[in-house]
């Protein structure tokens, strides 16, 4: 009887977590079609087909799905990147992969990075912003120090590893601004051109 009510109870937590992984995900999907400001809770619950007031019994508020989006995709791009940079070769290598696999990974979760991208307006509290900057600085750290690296090895030349690191996370980051899944490039395709970009430069 005890065997039977835990697990019953474990199939009730797999389907609750199932629940909220369709409810977060459509919901990035209008965050990032139309804004995280112009969706509100009712088109999030009819587009999972929900009562307004049973999506309040997976999340409180509209605040508390975005900030699992924005922080759950920031962490995962983070890892993501990390596993595919471990074990390359040369600085100028990791920096080709690092740019990569960030529009790899953008690609692959079109609708929750864009969200991401789009801004953090909706983080409200502060141990939610603590959590998404934790995950935002070590993924820019991870590409300064390849920078750093490359500097210190004499792959590069002696630049503001800050600041090109900005210019290269904006540069990637702007393409879920314009970025269309169903066009003929692909967006890791994209990123190696912009890295040729950027270790070439323009003067022939």
């Amino acid at each position: 009887m005890e065997a039977t009510r835990k697990d019953k109870g474990m199939q009730v937590q797999v389907e609750v977590k199932e629940r909220e992984k369709e409810i977060l995900a459509v919901a990035a999907q209008l965050f990032a079609q139309e804004g995280f400001e112009t969706v509100a809770v009712r088109n999030i619950a009819e587009a999972v087909g929900l009562s307004k007031a049973t999506l309040y019994h997976y999340f409180k508020d509209k605040d508390e799905i975005y900030a699992r989006i924005v922080i759950d995709t920031m962490e995962k791009i983070c890892l993501y990147v990390e596993g595919r940079v471990a074990g390359a070769g040369s600085n100028r290598e990791r920096l080709v992969i690092f740019m990569e696999a960030n529009a790899t990974f953008f690609e692959e979760n079109i609708w929750t990075a864009t969200a991401l991208l789009l801004g953090l307006g909706g983080l409200n509290q502060p141990h939610q912003r603590e959590k998404v900057a934790y995950w935002r600085d070590r993924h820019e750290q991870n590409l300064r120090k390849i920078i750093r690296d490359g500097i210190a090895a004499g792959e590069f030349r002696p630049v503001n590893p800050a600041v090109a690191g900005r210019a290269i996370l904006s540069t990637l980051n702007w393409m879920g601004r314009w970025y269309k899944p169903d066009g003929p490039t692909r967006a890791h395709e994209f990123a190696l051109e912009y890295a040729d970009l950027f270790l070439g430069g323009l003067v022939a």
